[in-house]
């Protein structure tokens, strides 16, 4: 349910060349950080992929038009790049 709530959060948020479903998502999972509100609804998400054995990428940091101007996507950032220090 994560994973397409996070395609379809992608899709209508960014221009991108390809669209996502949850089945990409799902082969990237471990790539992906999200933050849920307490009805579970999907704030934000981000992935972060490896590209170089000393690099990690931060691809579609992207939150919802409800959650906007919140402070999500500095909140995310924050986390993507610990995970990306860990990767």
């Amino acid at each position: 349910a994560v994973a397409h709530s996070i395609a379809q959060l992608l899709n209508s948020r960014n221009a991108l060349d390809t669209q996502y479903d949850a089945v990409r998502v799902l082969s990237e999972a471990d790539d992906y950080l999200y933050r849920l509100s307490e009805a579970d609804e999907l704030i934000a998400c981000v992935q972060v992929m490896k590209v170089q054995w000393y690099q990690c990428e931060v691809r579609h940091l992207t939150v919802s038009a409800r959650h906007e101007r919140r402070g999500y996507a500095t909140e995310i950032l924050l986390q993507a790049e610990a995970l990306g220090e860990q990767k």
